[in-house]
């Protein structure tokens, strides 16, 4: 039997931001943050019921956000609470409650690599907002432009605030 050459599929095409889509996703996880945040307070290890449906909350977050083939979906696809650091094997006679605590200890150090993973990406997500500016006239929204696409107008950041104070410089 002869066999068809299959073409790879094509390379994902680069994602769209909107502010909407960025805010959502800096909203989403930091919410992920404190969750886990809240789990990594408690003497739990990675055998804890609620971990397993976080962990795959977070990885569904990540490829909702930046989409199914961007570089943090191919990093944190199969995202762990659990460290990362080699495991340890437990010597032939040592106790079932120092394993345990080894387990626990573990889990405490995974869950502090994870908040520091997840607030990457919430700052990768903060400076692509920094990339934003708008429109003075007509408040609409652009991505890496200087004017407004509908009216010519400069375009100035998002804090920007006309009624804010101006320094003055005292004349001399």
């Amino acid at each position: 039997m002869v066999r068809k050459s299959s073409k790879p599929p094509p390379p994902p095409l680069p994602k769209e931001w909107t502010l909407a889509a960025v805010d959502r996703g800096i909203t989403k996880l930091k919410r992920r943050m404190a969750e886990v945040d809240a789990l990594g307070a408690e003497d739990i290890t990675n055998s804890d019921p609620r971990v397993r449906p976080l962990e795959s909350e977070i990885s569904g977050n990540i490829e909702d956000i930046f989409g199914t083939g961007s570089r943090q979906h191919k990093e944190h696809d199969h995202f762990s609470l659990s460290s990362t650091s080699a495991f340890q094997r437990a010597g032939f006679n040592t106790p079932d409650y120092v394993i345990e605590q080894q387990r626990r200890v573990r889990f405490k150090e995974g869950n502090s690599q994870a908040l520091w993973r997840l607030g990457g990406l919430v700052k990768q997500l903060e400076e692509i907002r920094e990339e934003f500016t708008k429109c003075p006239k007509c408040n609409l929204t652009y991505r890496l432009l200087d004017y407004c696409l509908s009216d010519g107008t400069p375009l100035v950041h998002l804090d920007w605030d006309p009624e804010a104070p101006t320094l003055r410089m005292d004349e001399e």
